[in-house]
């Protein structure tokens, strides 16, 4: 059997993540974490330690882009920068003020 990342992701983010509702109104499960000092090399609108950041898997995520906004925690944030890792399988999204 092939390695799936996305089940994975998935598995993962189920354990530790938080339910997200994106802007079309799909909940997904977002892992969230900080930028870091790497993360801030970026962008200007990029804090280590300050900047939230949210995981997905990519595939729960699709249309996603920067400056579409999310509610997170009875908060609206606006998606500033995205990232993929682990292949494609993840992506990260920075939150902004909308």
């Amino acid at each position: 059997m092939a390695f799936d990342p996305t089940s994975e992701i998935r598995s993962i983010l189920g354990e530790v993540g938080d339910p997200v509702t994106l802007w079309d109104g799909r909940v997904v499960n977002g892992s969230p974490s900080v930028a870091t000092a790497e993360d801030a090399l970026a962008g200007d609108m990029v804090l280590a330690g300050r900047t939230k950041v949210l995981r997905f898997a990519t595939a729960d995520v699709a249309g996603l882009e920067e400056t579409k906004t999310i509610t997170w925690g009875g908060k609206v944030y606006k998606v500033t920068l995205l990232q993929l890792a682990a292949r494609g399988a993840l992506t990260r999204a920075f939150l902004g003020a909308p």
